[in-house]
């Protein structure tokens, strides 16, 4: 399960993401047609989807939505956010917070629903936010590998 943290879900959605958004469109079709999934969290739907409404970008509001009918969608329930709560307190206890203490942390969320599946991996733009938590992987590494 290879889910996707919002700056990769955001820079896929993107039409003026360049080389990076097709080379990294490319690797997510390649990594599907080799047989895994492609996974997108409720939480980095939500993320990456307001700020498309908020700059009205339909183009990639059309390119989200193409993109959520190929991959796994993973929704927000109370057994997740009750993990999330858990972990979120377990990284503060430990002092290893990764956002403001007064933040949603939509990451804790991602982590935690991550930690649902034992063979899964995190694409994202900001591995130090995951680092010890579950498996991750820099956008970068993703698109050599």
């Amino acid at each position: 399960m290879i889910f996707l943290d919002t700056g990769p879900l955001w820079t896929i959605c993107n039409p003026g993401a360049g080389e990076v958004g097709k080379s990294l469109r490319k690797a997510v079709l390649s990594k599907m047609a080799a047989g895994h999934t492609i996974a997108v969290a409720e939480i980095n739907d939500y993320e990456a989807r307001r700020e498309i409404l908020r700059k009205n970008a339909m183009a990639q509001l059309a390119r989200l939505e193409k993109m959520l009918a190929v991959a796994s969608y993973h929704p927000i329930d109370t057994a997740l956010m009750k993990a999330a709560a858990a972990l979120w307190a377990q990284l503060r206890n430990a002092g290893a917070a990764g956002a403001d203490d007064h933040a949603l942390d939509g990451d804790v969320i991602l982590v935690a629903q991550a930690l649902r599946y034992p063979d899964h991996l995190i694409v994202t733009d900001n591995v130090k936010h995951f680092v010890g938590l579950c498996n991750a992987q820099s956008r970068t590494d993703f698109l050599s590998s």
